[in-house]
């Protein structure tokens, strides 16, 4: 579990490396908020991911924050 929210580790990898991303959001310079869309119990649910590019030679890529949001957040 990550924090005090329940959202697991696993979760997080797999949507940043085997999900599609459903929606970016570009919020400033190499700061963007990623939405994936869940399945099961928490469908009206999307979970939001934002990263940050480092500018640097490795691109490193930094989770900044992640939580989930209803759906018709999105959908408004």
């Amino acid at each position: 579990m990550v924090g005090d929210r329940n959202i697991n580790k696993q979760s997080i990898y797999d949507c940043l490396v085997e999900k599609g991303v459903f929606g970016i959001l570009e919020q400033r310079i190499n700061r963007f908020k990623l939405f994936y869309k869940q399945n099961g119990p928490r469908v009206n649910y999307d979970l939001i991911i934002v990263i940050d590019f480092e500018d640097s030679k490795e691109k490193n890529i930094k989770v900044v924050t992640i939580y989930e949001q209803s759906v018709k957040v999105r959908e408004r």
